[in-house]
Parts: C-alpha cells; sequence; structure tokens
C-alpha cells in the first residue's frame, strides 16, 4: 500500500509517498481503508521535528492525523463497530495507530466514530479534529450559553470556521479576526463582527467580553485577557493558564487538550447534523501530491482546511 512518510525532520521535501506493508492490527484495533484525511498544524510540527525531544518519532514513520474511511476487518476484542462502517476518527502514530496518510490504517477502536450521514469523507477527516477542538471548546471549556460574547481568534481556520457556526447555534453574539479574504469568508459563516488582524488590534475594539477562543497563543494569547468582563473564561489549544493574568483581569483560563473518543464523536456527529454546520474545504489534493499540499497549508492563506484524498470516493 501507499503511504506518506519521513526518514527525517525537515520541510516538506522530505516527505515521501512510500510502497510499505499493509499494518496487522491488535485485538482493540479496527484495520480502516482511508479514503480521505486532512492537514493539521500538528502535522507539520511533528514533520519539522520541534517537539524531537519531548515526542521522538520511531523513523522512518507515517504521517497523519485526521482519517474517514470503511471499517475493512475488526479486531477480536472491539464492540461498536462493525465491519463495513463508514468511520471517521484519529489514526495519529502518537495514538497507537499506525498513520492517517496511508491507504490503510490501523486505529484504536476507542478512535473512531461513525461518520454522520450529511458528510463526505472529505468533510469527514476536514472535521476530524477541527470540529471536536471547536466543540470541546465551547461546550465543555467555556460552556458557551445564549446571549453570551465570544470573540474566536482565526475564524477562517479549520477550527475557527466550525467554531463560528456552533457559536452562532448556540445564540451567542461572535467576533473573530481574520484578513484578506477571509474577512468576508468569516462573515459569510455567521461572525457578527470581523476584526482586520493586519489593521487594528482586536484590544481597541472589543471589551466585557464573555468568552475567547485562542488559537494562535503568544501575544495574541495573553492581550486576549484584557477584552474579558470579570469572571469571563478563556480556552486555549496552544498555552496553559497565566495566573498572573487570570488573578489582574479576574478571569478563568483553561487549556484545550482535545479528546477523541467514541462519545465525543458521537457528540460531534449530532452537532454537525442538527445545526447543519458547513464544514469549509479549501483545496484537496491527491496523496502523491501531499508535498504540495503541505507548501500550500505553511505559505498561503488557506480558508478552513485542506483535505488528502487516499481513493476516489466513487
Amino acid at each position: 500500500m501507499k503511504a506518506a512518510q519521513i526518514e527525517k525532520y525537515g520541510s516538506p521535501r522530505v516527505i515521501a509517498v512510500n510502497e510499505i506493508a499493509v499494518p496487522l492490527i491488535s485485538p482493540d484495533q479496527v484495520l480502516v481503508r482511508v479514503y480521505s484525511s486532512s492537514i493539521n498544524p500538528i502535522d507539520t510540527i511533528l514533520r519539522e521535528g520541534y517537539l524531537r525531544k519531548s515526542v521522538p518519532l520511531s523513523l522512518p514513520c507515517t504521517l497523519g492525523y485526521d482519517v474517514a474511511g470503511i471499517a475493512m476487518e475488526i479486531g477480536s476484542a472491539v464492540k461498536g463497530i462493525m465491519q463495513g462502517d463508514h468511520v471517521f476518527g484519529q489514526a495519529s502514530i502518537l495514538a497507537g495507530a499506525s498513520g492517517a496518510f496511508a491507504e490503510v490504517a490501523a486505529v484504536p477502536s476507542q478512535l473512531l466514530g461513525r461518520i454522520p450521514a450529511a458528510l463526505s469523507y472529505g468533510q469527514a477527516a476536514a472535521c476530524s479534529l477541527a470540529g471536536l477542538s471547536a466543540l470541546q471548546a465551547l461546550k465543555d471549556h467555556l460552556q458557551l450559553r445564549s446571549s453570551q460574547r465570544i470573540l474566536i481568534h482565526g475564524g477562517s481556520g479549520g477550527i475557527g470556521s466550525i467554531a463560528i457556526q456552533m457559536a452562532r447555534a448556540m445564540g451567542a453574539h461572535v467576533a473573530s479576526t481574520a484578513t484578506g479574504k477571509g474577512i468576508d469568508f468569516v462573515r459569510h459563516l455567521g461572525a457578527d463582527e470581523v476584526i482586520d488582524y493586519r489593521e487594528q488590534w482586536f484590544t481597541k475594539v472589543l471589551s466585557d467580553y464573555d468568552a475567547v477562543l485562542d488559537t494562535q497563543g503568544g501575544r495574541i494569547y495573553k492581550k486576549s485577557y484584557k477584552i474579558l468582563r470579570e469572571g469571563g473564561t478563556i480556552v486555549s489549544l496552544h498555552e496553559h493558564p497565566k495566573k498572573r493574568l487570570s488573578k489582574k483581569y479576574g478571569v478563568h483560563a483553561t487549556y484545550l487538550g482535545t479528546q477523541t473518543t467514541p462519545r465525543h464523536l458521537s457528540e460531534l456527529a449530532e452537532c454537525i447534523q442538527r445545526n447543519h454546520i458547513h464544514i469549509p474545504i479549501d483545496r484537496t489534493f491527491p496523496l502523491e501530491q501531499i508535498r504540495e499540499a503541505f507548501e500550500a497549508k505553511e505559505r498561503e492563506q488557506i480558508l478552513g482546511k485542506i483535505v488528502i484524498e487516499i481513493r476516489n470516493e466513487s
């Protein structure tokens, strides 16, 4: 089978599509015939070796988190998934799977759920990690309620584009940061206010907000405390709470480590179907062009997600 692998850390040029053996599954795993995956920031972080000290990879290895396809073979201890089921979830090697950028993946069953009926394989892959992150941030960490006001950073990205729609479905007033062609894009998704981050600091425009979803980290994260009301909450995918800032502004802060379980995937599927969430896909690349896909992701402004098509759905 074909798989996108790296033998050393580096730029997208280190990725090679190799012929490797189909992985064997353990009793708690499912062998998935992969139709689609998508690129996440963590894929670049791992490929470039930023985590090589804390999370060393056994090279060569197959990259990829998001997975969507059909269950081919079921381990003897697996419950809740049957051969032929259309499944989506996570297939990262860091979670005990064999990697999503491959024609076939061995995936622990606890990382899989059934694809929502309204979604294609590409859409299911594109919303797997991004959709789970958005839903858990809004529902579990921020406990967002109707009429509350939330700032979502990076509204044109994978997480932000889904979070805007979910927050609107919850009845919240949504502000978002974007720039260029992303401004009209996030407005179309439902953002009530859009701040062009190249032209103006959001701290000059917004104040007394109930919640912030931070997808950027660094200086953006630290400044976000300032626009929250006393008792408001900020959740970040990149930064752990800053006690000094929490105390200074009287706000709650939390870090989001996205959880992938059948229950979480079921909640995501229900949310997407109930609220008619659109999964924005900027472009789709075949597996053979995965280098070009990463280059586009890392050099251009992407609206939503980039999908990797492993095999044609038709």
